[in-house]
């Protein structure tokens, strides 16, 4: 986290798009006096595109945001588990900018807004709010100040969009850190059905990549291939210490003929659970992993990243290969470097022996619906049509290894392991649990949770429980794993963070508190806390999970003794036990 503080954060890094058409617009700074920057993509988190540019402001609140073209400020937000506060510019020109995790707004805006939505930024609520007449602004003008609201340390982070498409930044003027390089770590070659081989076997083979002396890269081995087989690369462009940058274009060729090309401009808003379709999600990975590109098309609908959308554009055929040495070509653009990847190939002539435990089996296919049944009819699983971009073989087993370790938690049913570790989900699939126990519980108490192979809880899911049918449901589930029915009766935990009862306090202090929860866990609007018995406010960080008691701020530091009571009550309505918390100001 100190890295991210220390040096630009990465540039959100995951956008599928198409060619973006040529401007000639040059924007503001949005970030006034500072003139680092990274990236043009965007933040991958397992199904989500979050879409734009993120700039350094020094790990400091505070520094002046401006706004990058003449416009009106037309929306404020505020979404404590994303973007936290952020405003809207719609520009002269027809494209809008938004800045995100500001720690307040300019005094021209908050001045021009009704006292209600006032309000509202000082208690810390979510709020969306639209300015019927807008504010004009212009360029250089300051809008707000950077902040830590919302996901993440001390940033801000800027997007541009026009009629439902988010546009690169990168390619509107805005600079960005020259320091920066691309590094290429291996080529993955796939088989893509059961027919496919490479080197004599029907398993993927890792090309680790050696950069040459001219900046190219090559691998030593020549893969021998038959029939179909896609290509997966592993790379990044490195920003600064420790950011990592996606790429802006991708172009593949296969003996100087041109397979794909994937060129990152612009994404359309409503695709942005779509990173699947562009990125290997098993092995990419914003700290630690290279980002891996699929480069072949694998649906043929949703994309408009690709220069040819089809499905399975970009595969190798081994039809298409001569006689002799062949060469796959990668020509990978970042934002200041280019970099080739060049690698023989050969063509398998051998005759393999048709076997049929080799052949790949499917339960699920993404353009039809299909229900699956756990042995013993208990769980079942309904794909809808679209439910997954590509096909699979989904199973549903009872898992009488796991147990659940807390005895608050009880068991309505036993524990099921869903199967494979999949991520290509579109729509989603159903969960259903049926022939429940028949205990006495209300129905907030009861939910279906995912669990770890442990049982202790990973999340509860917003699920359906009908204890007179006796059977629970979740809609739309994007995700396998273990899933098992428990009714919730655990009381949540509170305590002080850092300081004990009776303790002495500056009025530089903040009271945070540390709200645990082995179940359902706790909302922020389920947290009552009172100063002196006057009623405040509590806020929660997504990053720290701590919870701050911060309002009303006059109260919490007047000089004197204070009792701070709080409560808090689960998603299973389990209530607290009080904590009461004595401390002084001097």
């Amino acid at each position: 986290m100190q890295r991210l503080q220390n040096y630009v954060l990465c540039i959100l890094l995951f956008l599928f798009c198409s060619s973006l058409p040529a401007s000639k617009t040059n924007y503001a700074w949005p970030v006034k006096g500072i003139k680092t920057i990274t990236g043009s993509f965007g933040e991958f988190r397992y199904y989500y595109f979050h879409l734009g540019m993120d700039f350094s402001t020094g790990s400091r609140d505070g520094v002046p945001i401006v706004a990058i073209s003449n416009g009106k400020i037309v929306k404020l937000q505020s979404l404590r588990y994303s973007i936290g506060n952020a405003l809207y510019l719609q520009h002269d020109d027809g494209m809008t900018s938004r800045y995100g995790h500001l720690s307040r707004y300019s005094e021209k805006i908050l001045q021009k807004l009704p006292l209600v939505i006032r309000e509202m930024v000082e208690k810390r609520m979510d709020f969306t709010y639209t300015l019927n007449q807008g504010i004009p602004f212009g360029k250089g003008e300051i809008i707000g100040y950077s902040g830590r609201t919302g996901m993440g340390p001390a940033h801000l982070h800027l997007e541009l969009l026009r009629d439902g498409i988010h546009y690169n930044p990168a390619d509107f003027g805005l600079d960005y850190n020259p320091q920066s390089k691309i590094n290429l770590f291996h080529v993955t070659l796939q088989p893509e059905d059961s027919f496919s081989y490479i080197n004599g076997k029907q398993k993927p083979i890792k090309l680790p990549l050696y950069k040459k002396g001219d900046g190219s890269y090559t691998s030593p081995t020549t893969a021998k291939i038959q029939g179909k087989v896609s290509v997966k690369l592993a790379g990044h462009e490195r920003s600064g210490y420790s950011n990592k940058i996606g790429f802006r274009k991708i172009s593949t060729y296969l003996n100087a003929k041109e397979l794909q090309v994937i060129k990152i401009a612009r994404i359309k808003k409503r695709h942005q659970y779509r990173s699947c379709l562009l990125f290997d999600n098993f092995h990419s990975n914003m700290s630690g992993k290279p980002f891996t590109y699929h480069l072949h098309s694998i649906a043929n609908y949703g994309l408009l990243t690709h220069k040819y959308p089809e499905k399975g554009k970009g595969i190798i055929s081994s039809e298409k290969l001569t006689q002799e040495k062949n060469t796959l070509t990668i020509d990978v653009e970042g934002l200041h470097s280019n970099a080739t990847v060049a690698i023989k190939l050969r063509k398998d002539q051998s005759k393999y022996p048709y076997r049929a435990d080799r052949v790949k089996h499917y339960t699920v296919y993404p353009d039809s619906y299909a229900n699956i049944r756990s042995k013993n009819g208990k769980v079942e699983l309904f794909f809808p049509g679209y439910s997954i971009f590509e096909k699979a073989n989904f199973t549903v087993r009872k898992s009488s290894h796991i147990k659940i370790p807390y005895k608050e938690l009880i068991p309505l049913s036993d524990a099921y392991t869903i199967s494979p570790d999949y991520r290509s989900y579109h729509l989603g699939y159903n969960i259903y649990f049926y022939s429940l126990a028949k205990l006495p519980f209300d129905k907030e108490k009861v939910a279906i949770y995912r669990v770890n192979y442990r049982g202790y809880v990973i999340s509860r899911l917003e699920s359906y429980y009908s204890p007179k049918k006796n059977f629970a449901i979740r809609y739309r589930n994007r995700a396998s794993g273990n899933y098992i029915v428990l009714a919730d009766l655990a009381k949540p935990r509170i305590r002080v963070h850092r300081y004990s009862d009776h303790a002495k306090l500056d009025k530089n202090d903040k009271i945070f508190l540390i709200i645990s929860d082995i179940g359902s866990g706790v909302r922020f609007q389920d947290i009552s806390a009172r100063i002196d018995g006057e009623k405040a406010r509590v806020d929660h960080d997504p990053e720290s999970g701590l919870r701050e008691v911060f309002s009303p701020k006059e109260k919490i530091y007047q000089s004197g003794k204070h009792v701070l009571e709080v409560e808090a009550k689960d998603r299973a309505g389990n209530l607290s036990d009080k904590l009461i918390f004595h401390y002084s100001i001097p």
